[in-house]
């Protein structure tokens, strides 16, 4: 009986060594998490054309919707130019 009585002392000896190592192990995690949303957070900016947080890219980001208005925008300017440049070239 003094056996079994210290061998399952052992065993929640060791159990609990574990459970404060996890413990140890996720409070360094949480630390990692909030350094890395703390870093997350200091990349955001403001598009400039329509103000809306943005990830920053360059020094002057867009939001998704700018951008692709800019992308749309440019795919016609340049389709128009190209008409003129034939235009010319015939």
């Amino acid at each position: 009986m003094k056996d079994s009585f210290t061998k399952e002392l052992i065993e929640l000896s060791a159990q609990a060594a574990t459970i404060e190592q996890l413990n140890i192990i996720i409070k360094a995690r949480d630390i990692k998490i909030a350094e890395l949303e703390q870093k997350l957070a200091s990349i955001k900016t403001i598009c400039y054309e329509c103000d809306t947080q943005v990830w920053e890219l360059s020094p002057r980001s867009r939001c998704v919707k700018c951008e692709h208005r800019r992308a749309i925008f440019n795919e016609k300017d340049n389709y128009s130019l190209r008409e003129k440049l034939e235009g010319k070239n015939q």
